[in-house]
């Protein structure tokens, strides 16, 4: 029976760097899991190693956060360090106590059951479904010029209409839900059974309350990432306050976690946020730089600013500068 692995990528790193750094990891790893050193684009990938010079490129963000990655900004500025802040790893590592307990809590502890479950007591009947890329949602909301049939092991949920922005919807599905074991395909004639076309609803909002409403159906986006929406979503009426007040939040720019903690709610009901948004083409992933949410930016005080005004006129006067 082959051992249990663990992927890790590293990036950016010169090749010296990157083996001291692979023995250290071998070192606080348990010996019971093999380890596959892969590359960033390649599926699998637990956990990411990178530079953190590369760190803030619109790619690497992507591969990270949109797919939800454990990862560590490598800095080479020769401090000492007894913990990990802000997901960086300073160079040279001096002791590898707080690495280990790092890696076990952010990186070990979730892969746990994939890791550890045996595979004789994973039931072939179970009804469990991986979760989707959230790309898979996007892709039925932009991408396809057909009608579409949507279903799930449920049965029918809905016929989308690309051209006329619409879905119509089987009307016995009373709760709008649904989870991994969503698809789609071209829409039959014999499809049209499961739904009223005297009824249509919007497209994006009907895909956004289907996703939101669905907290088994996308893997969702890391919760260190920042984004921003480019519109106000509809809000479903169950939720309408959580996601005006979530809304506000992101049209500025912002970190899930930061929301999270600023609204005092859980960070997977924000990260349903963003993946009902991303389905939509409503979000994008975007540097710290560029949010504005709760940025706390000291006004200049007029007086103080004709006070400095005055004196560096003086001294240009008394020296000639």
């Amino acid at each position: 029976m082959n051992k249990p692995r663990i992927n890790i990528a590293i990036s950016g790193l010169g090749l010296v760097t990157t083996e001291k750094l692979k023995s250290k990891l071998r070192e606080v790893i348990p010996s019971s899991l093999d380890i596959y050193w892969g590359k960033l684009n390649e599926a699998d990938i637990h956990f990411v190693l990178i530079h953190e010079f590369f760190f803030e490129t619109e790619n690497i963000q992507k591969i990270i956060f949109l797919n939800n990655l454990a990862y560590l900004k490598i800095s080479k500025d020769n401090l000492s360090q007894k913990e990990i802040v802000d997901h960086t790893l300073c160079l040279p590592i001096q002791d590898t106590e707080y690495l280990k307990s790092w890696l076990e809590t952010h990186v070990l502890d979730h892969l746990h059951v994939e890791l550890e479950t045996p595979p004789e007591s994973i039931s072939t009947t179970s009804q469990d479904f991986p979760l989707l890329d959230v790309q898979f949602i996007a892709d039925i909301y932009e991408n396809l010029h057909w009608k579409v049939h949507l279903f799930d092991q449920f049965g029918s949920l809905a016929i989308v209409d690309h051209h006329q922005h619409c879905a119509w919807v089987n009307s016995e599905r009373t709760q709008l839900h649904t989870d991994g074991s969503l698809q789609y395909d071209s829409a039959l004639i014999e499809d049209f059974a499961h739904v009223s076309r005297k009824y249509s609803l919007n497209l994006e909002n009907w895909l956004f309350a289907l996703v939101w409403n669905s907290p088994h159906l996308c893997v969702l986006p890391h919760a260190s990432a920042h984004f921003k929406l480019k519109f106000w979503p509809q809000p479903t009426a169950t939720d309408r306050k959580l996601i005006l007040q979530l809304s506000a939040c992101f049209i500025q720019g912002a970190e899930v976690q930061h929301v999270a903690n600023k609204l005092g709610i859980d960070v997977q009901v924000v990260q349903r946020f963003i993946n009902a948004n991303l389905a939509i083409h409503n979000a994008e992933l975007v540097s710290t730089k560029a949010c504005q949410f709760d940025q706390n930016h000291p006004q200049e005080n007029p007086q103080d600013v004709s006070i400095l005004r005055s004196f560096f006129g003086k001294l240009k006067r008394r020296f000639g500068f």
